[in-house]
């Protein structure tokens, strides 16, 4: 029973380590970059030391290769050689010296990937996507919304066979009575007031209600509609009590 629960919690564990892992992808370069920065400082193992009048002898042996070193600290120079004093014995040091600047270069762009550039790529993903969204609520009507209303939608006394309203002229023309222009345009308002701040929501809602006869006039609509809002929230006492007398409730 013991063993059990210790192999659950060891499995927790693991998981917890590998959701950090994800949440903070930096962490494994950044504790590679530690290690190597380790290596290098206790690299090297200083065994002896002797002083003379006018230099410091001092031998010491390669962790790394287990190649030994004798090295001469003297006023006008250091001097550093292997024992033996070959070029074979050198080499073993110098290529595990740049073995170790590989994988410190690897780490470190690693490291910058994971900690800054890979988030700022994503934060401009995400921002692209957010824009071709906002893009597409722009497009038209036509691919958005649906070309035919449901007549129990109509609340407000419009009619759906010939688009008219109480006080203005049938729509036989290509351009929209004003009346009537006038009053979608106050509708319109009123819905932006109440959140169809979007084109794509507010075309969709203007459909719903009045049909699919103001698809030619909705961008026009829009824009009247959008303009007497404006002046609504400026305090226009006109346009204010214009649309209040358009809704039982102020907006």
């Amino acid at each position: 029973m013991n063993e059990l629960k210790r192999e659950s919690s060891n499995q927790v564990d693991i998981q917890k380590t590998v959701n950090n892992m994800k949440q903070k992808p930096w962490l494994i370069p950044g504790i590679l970059l530690v290690i190597l920065i380790l290596l290098m400082v206790f690299r090297w193992d200083y065994q002896a030391t002797k002083s003379r009048e006018t230099s410091v002898l001092k031998w010491k042996t390669d962790r790394w290769t287990g190649q030994q070193w004798f090295e001469i600290y003297a006023p006008s120079a250091v001097i550093k050689r292997p024992i033996p004093n070959t070029e074979e014995a050198a080499n073993k040091t110098r290529v595990a010296t740049n073995y170790w600047w590989m994988a410190v270069l690897a780490s470190g762009i690693w490291f910058i990937y994971s900690a800054w550039y890979k988030p700022w790529r994503s934060k401009l993903t995400n921002t692209k996507s957010q824009l071709d969204n906002d893009k597409s609520n722009l497009s038209s009507p036509d691919t958005n919304i649906p070309q035919e209303p449901k007549p129990e939608n109509n609340k407000n006394n419009i009619k759906y066979d010939d688009l008219t309203i109480p006080g203005a002229t049938n729509i036989t023309n290509s351009a929209m009575d004003p009346t009537l222009m006038a009053d979608l345009s106050k509708h319109g308002a009123i819905k932006i007031a109440k959140g169809a701040v979007k084109y794509g929501q507010w075309a969709k809602e203007m459909f719903d209600e009045f049909g699919s006869k103001i698809a030619p006039y909705l961008k026009d609509i829009y824009a009247n509609s959008k303009e007497l809002h404006s002046r609504y929230i400026n305090g226009d006492r006109e346009i204010i009590n214009l649309l209040q007398g358009k809704t039982e409730k102020r907006i």
